[in-house]
């Protein structure tokens, strides 16, 4: 399910530490307002990336099985002075250490949705993925420089329909 999905990459980046800098990575689903950013001027927001694709198999006499397959992306922003140190790397390191951690992600796993009591298994996060990232601006009057990056994905997850979905509610 969604939510319990985008819940669960937001813990495995939340509170991640970051080479360079002296505050771990902050996770939010939503994402806080931009200027300024929060601790070290490094956050992350986890989101649905683009449309979901699934597949769906009933049983005879019974509950059927669905398995999407969720591109969530984790967009990666970043504040530094311009004249900060190692302002070349800060970012890049960054964004090395989100990818090493969702590589690092123990699968299969059994997840709790937080709202609805929902069970799920997630079979695969890290395996598909791509980065995209922007171009460094400068920010009111020249005082900061914005990174901005994206990485996406794809989270498969496997869950029970039927009866057992609605357990939980």
């Amino acid at each position: 399910m969604l939510n319990s999905v985008l819940q669960h990459v937001k813990g495995i980046i939340d509170g991640l530490p970051v080479p360079l800098q002296s505050d771990p990575l902050t996770a939010h689903v939503v994402p806080p307002p931009m200027e300024p950013l929060p601790g070290n001027g490094a956050i992350a927001y986890i989101t649905l990336a683009s449309r979901m694709q699934g597949k769906r198999q009933t049983m005879p006499r019974g509950a059927g099985f669905t398995r999407p397959e969720w591109p969530v992306g984790v967009t990666l922003d970043f504040e530094t002075l311009p004249a900060g140190p190692n302002v070349e790397q800060a970012f890049y390191v960054m964004a090395d250490a989100v990818l090493a951690a969702l590589w690092a992600a123990a699968m299969p796993v059994m997840i709790t949705d937080p709202a609805t009591g929902i069970q799920s298994q997630l079979l695969a996060i890290g395996e598909d993925y791509s980065v995209q990232l922007a171009h460094v601006v400068s920010t009111a009057q020249g005082r900061l420089y914005l990174f901005r990056g994206q990485i996406v994905t794809t989270v498969r997850e496997a869950t029970q329909t039927g009866a057992a979905m609605t357990a939980g509610a």
